[in-house]
This record gives structure tokens, C-alpha cells and sequence, in this order.
């Protein structure tokens, strides 16, 4: 999904999500997390990245996927300000790392793509067919 360069980036990005999540029948926790998470990798884009700026999302059976991908190749790095506790920024993958069950950037030709994983809990998870 693309994702207009801008501060209403971010809203877009919670929304999209939100319309798979309900697609899904998925809320609780995993919504939660999927809000937030999505914000920073979408804001970091923003002002961190470049155009374009494309919004992933695909939910497995246990496993919500989050990816942001960007035109600039520069990495993604987490800061850790301990010293500055009055910073209003530069967390934001430091709070992807504690929220999500995994993440990781991946970079090609065309820029990086930074992703995350939620873990949808079996309550709220799709049933699966059985077969004998």
C-alpha cells in the first residue's frame, strides 16, 4: 500500500492496518501493538527516509507482519538517548524492539525495508481447517 510523504502518514498507516485487522476479525492486543508499531515505522520513514513510501502488512496464522519500506538506503539505527531523558524523539525503534516479537531491516536497490512481527495470540487467532 502507498503511503503519501507527510505528517498524515503515520493516521494513514493506522488506518490501513486497522481496515486488514477488522478484515481478519482481529483486535484486542494485537491491534494494540499493530497501532503503535506501525506509527513509528512509519513515522521513522518520514523523517528519516525517503519517497516512496509503502505500507506491508499480511497476517499468518499466530503472526502479524509490519513492513515500511523507504527510498533511502541509509540503516536504521536504535538509539538509546539514557542520558537525554528529556528528548521528545529518537526512541521509536527502541520501542519497536520492546513491543514487537521480532524485527529487522532489510535493505535492496531501491531503498530499505523495516519490518516487525506481532504475535497474535490463539484467542484471537483465525480458526484452521482440519483434515483427517
Amino acid at each position: 500500500m502507498p503511503l503519501a510523504l507527510g505528517d498524515g502518514a503515520p493516521r494513514d498507516a493506522r488506518n490501513q492496518v486497522q481496515a486488514v485487522l477488522d478484515a481478519h476479525g482481529l483486535d484486542g492486543e494485537a491491534r494494540a501493538l499493530a497501532r503503535v508499531i506501525v506509527s513509528e515505522l512509519v513515522t521513522n520513514a518520514v523523517v528519516h527516509g525517503s519517497a516512496p513510501i509503502t505500507l506491508e502488512v499480511a497476517v499468518g496464522d499466530h503472526t502479524l507482519l509490519l513492513a515500511v519500506h523507504d527510498g533511502s538506503a541509509a540503516a536504521a539505527v536504535v538509539a538509546t538517548r539514557a542520558a537525554d531523558w528529556g528528548a521528545t524523539s529518537g526512541r521509536g525503534l527502541e520501542l519497536v524492539e520492546s513491543l514487537a516479537r521480532r524485527w529487522g531491516v532489510q535493505t535492496d536497490k531501491n531503498g530499505k525495508r523495516v519490518w516487525a512481527e506481532v504475535a497474535i495470540p490463539w484467542s484471537e487467532s483465525r480458526p484452521t481447517a482440519r483434515y483427517p
